[in-house]
């Protein structure tokens, strides 16, 4: 049987076969968050106690809304109309109303946020290509929702005057300031939007221009200096950038930044802003995390997506370790890229992966990242203190958030769904059979099989997504993976409704190629772009583990602690060399 039938007829089995919930319970769940009213222990936390919660609305929350909550001493910390929110300072207490309120969709408490060499990457992506289009980001608005974004020579005009940062705003409580003190956000929007022209670079070192040159960057700050900031910051800047899309033509957020997944994406606040964001025809490219290493559990890195990259309409990024050479044959999945299924939804992440591996990009002299990692100031006659090379899946987002501008400027009137699905459908997927690492304080090497739960559609191509002209009516809300026996198979995500145009039992393999769905596997079998590639195999996703389970993945266990969820021996570097590499 022609394998793209089988494709189609297994899929559809998805819909007439039981399978495990990829949400399971959210729909008679407790509108209250777990962690509003219990510790990591499960003890009841001081019921008198005040506590910052976010609740959302199904509807935009009305005065009558407010006032059932003000009226008991709650005090309204920010309206967040355009995502259906508001943020309430109140005591334990009094939340329990909201139970039976009809309006109320989730409560969460306010959680802490935190963030996770340009030339190589772009040969790497064909973003050399952009300017035989005719294209440089010119006129699209980039919003980096981050630690601020100072005005680095780089993200000056082509002429060298003047400022691409069109707006700035900072989110973090009690503190205006718009400066970049972590050194992260400037970094982030250098990849997106750095020219490499205004620096002094010497004419015989390549310019370290980032992927969209021409584009105007929104700088909105919600990290501080330490790079540490709340989902509630973050929620506020996608709100207020709905509100300024038509002012500043914001056709794009960056999200370089994550926390751990607590519930499912359709009750958390912050993954219900992105899909708020992208109904408002904005694309939200966000990290995947940077946990790839994690075997808690035997996992083996799978299952450690971070939020929001787990909403189906964001386009969450993986990140790959060029290895020091600009031939994409070459290269590796980083090590610490977040892998999914995401948890408790089983949503297909990554969308897609790019460089993200020691990239050179804007520095911020005297940042807390400059004076933490001095040795990863670039040198090699590069001007002092002007560049910093940084890893992480945070480097590889805005790889692809400039090239979706890049896509905008040549085609202004493709929806976020299409936007996502051209980078996709072109998305380039010869990869290794498997990389095995050696992890440093780990008892066994860490094995990654690239399937489809790894790179996603593939590499970003950029040189291909701009010689795509078509406008297909595919969207692109990532699909969930659910399991039945032996199968494993695919369908729609729920609650997406910018996705309406998506109907995967015949459209999976425009943006992912042909897939092999059946009891080993969810593997591609034929490569879309750089020739073909069998991959075959056995992945920890089909073993018995706690992946399929009811049970949030990953808990409150020492995982999202700081130390490993900052160290800089998983955030920053990818030195340890991949072995037993098979192609």
């Amino acid at each position: 049987m022609n394998n793209r039938i089988l494709t189609v007829l297994l899929i559809v089995l998805s819909l007439l076969l039981p399978a495990i919930s990829f949400a399971q319970g959210a729909s008679n769940q407790s509108k209250i968050a777990t962690d509003v009213k219990k510790d990591a222990k499960g003890y009841e936390k001081d019921k008198n106690q005040e506590v910052e919660v976010i609740v959302v609305y199904k509807a935009r929350p009305t005065k009558n809304d407010k006032d059932a909550l003000t009226a008991n001493g709650a005090v309204v910390k920010g309206s967040l109309d355009e995502v259906k929110s508001v943020i309430y300072s109140v005591k334990r207490k009094h939340l329990d109303k909201l139970e039976s309120d009809p309006n109320v969709h989730y409560v969460s408490p306010v959680r802490p946020m935190a963030a996770q060499m340009l030339p190589l990457a772009r040969q790497a992506t064909y973003a050399n290509l952009a300017s035989n289009y005719g294209v440089s980001g010119a006129g699209v608005g980039v919003a980096v929702i981050d630690s601020g974004v100072n005005l680095h020579p780089d993200l000056k005009k082509a002429d060298c005057t003047g400022s691409r940062i069109v707006y700035s705003e900072s989110f973090l409580p009690g503190n205006l300031a718009v400066n970049d003190a972590y050194g992260h956000g400037t970094h982030v929007a250098s990849i997106i939007a750095g020219n490499g022209s205004c620096t002094g670079v010497s004419p015989n070192l390549a310019k370290m221009a980032g992927i969209a040159p021409a584009a105007n960057i929104v700088n909105f700050r919600v990290l501080d200096g330490n790079g540490v900031g709340t989902d509630a910051s973050v929620i506020a800047a996608i709100n207020r950038a709905i509100v300024l899309k038509n002012t500043y033509n914001i056709r794009v957020i960056n999200l370089s930044l994550g926390r751990p997944i607590r519930e499912s994406f359709t009750l958390d606040p912050l993954a219900q802003a992105v899909g708020a964001a992208t109904n408002a025809g904005i694309l939200v490219v966000t990290s995947a995390g940077n946990y790839g290493r994690n075997t808690l559990n035997g996992l083996n890195g799978s299952g450690s997506i971070t939020s929001p990259g787990n909403h189906p309409l964001a386009l969450t990024v993986g990140a790959m370790n060029m290895l020091n050479t600009a031939d994409p044959y070459y290269h590796v999945l980083a090590s610490y890229s977040g892998r999914g299924p995401s948890a408790l939804d089983h949503v297909v992440k990554p969308d897609i992966v790019a460089p993200g591996n020691n990239i050179g990009a804007a520095n911020v002299p005297g940042s807390t990242l400059a004076s933490r990692l001095p040795n990863n100031i670039v040198a090699g006659g590069y001007p002092v203190n002007q560049y910093i090379s940084l890893s992480g899946t945070s480097m590889a987002a805005p790889m692809v958030a400039g090239a979706a501008a890049l896509v905008i400027q040549q085609a202004p009137g493709l929806t976020p769904g299409q936007v996502k699905s051209r980078l996709l459908r072109t998305a380039a997927d010869r990869f290794p059979y498997l990389t095995t690492y050696t992890v440093p304080g780990a008892s066994t090497p860490l094995s990654v099989y690239y399937d489809l739960a790894t790179t996603g559609a593939g590499y970003l191509n950029i040189g291909g997504a701009l010689a795509d002209g078509s406008f297909s009516n595919v969207g692109a809300s990532s699909p969930v993976m659910t399991r039945n026996g032996s199968y494993i198979l695919l369908s729609d995500a729920p609650s997406t409704s910018a996705s309406s145009e998506l109907n995967w039992s015949q459209s999976a393999y425009l943006l992912y190629g042909t897939l092999n769905v059946s009891g080993n596997t969810v593997l591609r079998t034929f490569g879309k772009a750089w020739g073909d590639s069998a991959i075959s195999g056995n992945s920890i996703l089909w073993g018995d583990s706690i992946l399929w389970g009811d049970s949030i993945l990953w808990g409150d266990s020492i995982l999202w602690g700081d130390g490993i969820l900052w160290g800089d021996s998983v955030l920053w570097g990818d030195s340890v060399a991949p072995v037993n590499t098979q192609f």
